[in-house]
């Protein structure tokens, strides 16, 4: 598989995704006004248009950079409760989500370590909408896919039973 290579407005975004929600929109601001003084105006534009995360968006795009293997790793388990569901496979089903809970507590202890660092207090409810974030894309690959992006700007949650069990039909029915 050939890499893509990310465009500037992208590079960018990773960046200020970085950035407390506190100190985003100054950021964006700024490179906004370099941009535009370098006469780079498609990518003032671009760079204008994103959205200054919430708190919980943040916290998750922190664990997406700086905690890639355990969210891929959190991931490829949601991938396997999923078969498992499909496969109706008990063992499987028992053992999955005390790992899925000892990975997403892990990831919940270092987002809150993160935010300490940057002076940030989460309340119970931005911890909340993080693992609400985390567990929806643990279902969902398109979620997944937007967790990992690290672009987050609004937490995420799913309801729903995840995939329907594959059960061989036996006959007509009666």
């Amino acid at each position: 598989m050939v890499p893509m290579r990310l465009s500037e407005t992208d590079e960018i975004a990773a960046e200020l995704y970085l950035v407390p929600p506190a100190r985003f929109v100054v950021a964006r601001e700024q490179v906004v006004r370099q941009a535009r003084a370098a006469g780079h105006r498609d990518l003032a534009r671009e760079v204008h248009a994103l959205r200054r995360p919430t708190l919980s968006a943040w916290l998750v795009n922190m664990l997406a950079r700086h905690h890639r293997p355990r969210m891929q790793q959190l991931y490829a388990l949601g991938r396997d409760l999923r078969q498992a569901q499909t496969r109706l496979d008990a063992e499987q089903l028992r053992r999955l989500p005390a790992e899925q809970q000892n990975l997403i507590t892990e990831l919940l202890d270092a987002a809150t370590r993160h935010a300490a660092d940057a002076g940030v207090r989460p309340a119970e409810a931005a911890l909340s909408e993080v693992e609400a974030t985390l567990r929806a894309g643990l279902v969902d690959l398109a979620a997944a896919a937007a967790v990992m992006s690290g672009h987050l700007a609004r937490p995420m949650s799913h309801a729903g039973f995840g995939p329907l069990p594959h059960v061989e039909a036996v006959g007509p029915p009666a």
